[in-house]
């Protein structure tokens, strides 16, 4: 997965300085229906490998074209924009969610993975005709705009001689990494409780609607009190101080307490990292120019998320080994209160 995201920013990036966000984001819808079609065939004919090339798909796909729609997002919004519209643009992503969680639930059972998969194809190919409605950026509005979009290496010298940059990179690295030990824990107690795949894709279909769920709720209904009394940038740490009191409880706890820790604390985690902490982080960018913020997102946004996960396996082998899920949560905690501090 981690080849396949530095393959993709260094084409995306590449690909911008000849063709418009607009025509590259229908080009990337396209690619990924096409490549989902192959896959399911992949799985139809029990082919080797087909299990790695679904995750390594759906890993890219989650992060490649959010990232992109936010990009384009800011095409749209200047900096005058109210704080909360960027909440309210983030609430279309957490939506989905409570749809497709709550799809999943229902159909895991009568449909099986197969038929999701293809539900998956024809969501795609939606979105395809959907997005042919975002409203095109004015002939004045390129004129103010126009820049040469740069390669990968250019956007890397961005964000090292940058400390707002900088910030940025460590802000989601370190975010990133607690998370997935976060999810790590979650993972291990899903399995412990549900035996069978179909009982593990029901009760994951059911949270992620739950979880979506409490993200609108974070986005319609606190983050416009949230913006008004405080910066974007104070709302950032709002998420680790949640992941430290969880992982302070999952660290104290045991027996029937653990897994309702382990539970609510990947919830506020992914919840708050949906909400919050996105349209936050989004916010902040707009400080930066445009050829920036095209260069930089993709990398932030899309390579240091997956650097995370391969940072995240690399400690947690060690950890495990010696200290067990204790360790994990001794790590999460420390992780988080340098995120705090940075």
């Amino acid at each position: 997965a981690g080849f396949a995201i530095l393959a993709y920013t260094v084409v995306y990036n590449h690909i911008l300085r000849r063709h418009s966000p607009r025509k590259v984001l229908y080009a990337t819808i396209l690619v990924f229906a096409v490549t989902l079609v192959g896959i399911i065939g992949m799985i139809s004919v029990k082919a080797a490998g087909s299990s790695i090339a679904l995750y390594v798909w759906s890993d890219l796909m989650s992060v490649a074209l959010t990232e992109q729609i936010w990009a384009m997002t800011h095409d749209r919004f200047s900096t005058t924009k109210k704080n909360w519209s960027y909440a309210f643009m983030g609430s279309g992503l957490v939506l989905g969610g409570v749809v497709s969680g709550s799809l999943t639930h229902m159909l895991a059972g009568p449909l099986g993975s197969a038929g999701l998969l293809w539900i998956t194809v024809g969501g795609l190919l939606a979105l395809l005709v959907s997005s042919s409605f975002i409203p095109k950026i004015t002939h004045a509005e390129a004129e103010l705009n126009v820049h040469p979009i740069g390669e990968t290496r250019q956007a890397l010298k961005d964000i090292f001689s940058s400390r707002y940059l900088r910030f940025f990179f460590f802000m989601v690295l370190l975010g990133q990494i607690v998370s997935n030990l976060i999810d790590l824990a979650y993972t291990q107690k899903v399995g412990e409780l549900y035996a069978t795949t179909e009982e593990r894709t029901k009760f994951i279909g059911g949270f992620t609607a739950v979880l979506s769920s409490f993200s609108v709720a974070m986005l319609y209904l606190a983050a416009p009190i949230i913006y008004r009394v405080t910066n974007p940038l104070n709302a950032l740490l709002i998420l680790p101080l949640s992941n430290f009191a969880g992982s302070i409880f999952a660290l104290t706890g045991n027996g029937a307490f653990q897994w309702p820790t382990v539970f609510f604390t990947k919830l506020f985690d992914k919840g708050f990292n949906y909400s919050l902490q996105r349209a936050s982080k989004e916010m902040l960018y707009r400080r930066t120019s445009r050829n920036v913020k095209y260069r930089v997102k993709t990398v932030l946004d899309v390579f240091v998320y997956r650097v995370s996960e391969l940072v995240a396996g690399v400690l947690t082998i060690p950890v495990m080994k010696m200290l067990g899920m204790n360790g994990v949560w001794s790590l999460c905690i420390a992780l988080t209160v340098v995120h705090v501090f940075v």
